[in-house]
C-alpha cells in the first residue's frame, strides 16, 4: 500500500494483479483496470499525485467506483 501524505485528494493506493485501487481523502474508492506496475512506480515518484492521477491514470485506464 502506498500512502499520499502530501496530496490534498488522494489518501492511499494499492496495486494487485493489474488492478489499482485508489482511496480518496473524502472516502471514495475507485478501481482502475489493467494498470502496469510501472505506472504505480511512476505515480509514486511524481511531484503531484493528483496531476499524475488525472493525466496518466484516469484518462488512460478503465475504472469503476467501488
Amino acid at each position: 500500500m502506498a500512502t499520499f501524505e502530501n496530496s490534498s485528494h488522494v489518501k492511499e493506493a494499492t496495486w494487485e494483479g493489474g488492478i489499482l485501487l485508489v482511496t480518496f481523502k473524502g472516502g471514495e474508492r475507485y478501481e482502475y483496470y489493467d494498470v502496469p506496475s510501472s505506472i504505480l512506480q511512476e505515480w509514486l515518484a511524481a511531484p503531484s499525485a493528483g496531476k499524475f492521477l488525472n493525466a496518466e491514470i484516469k484518462s488512460q485506464f478503465e475504472s469503476a467506483k467501488v
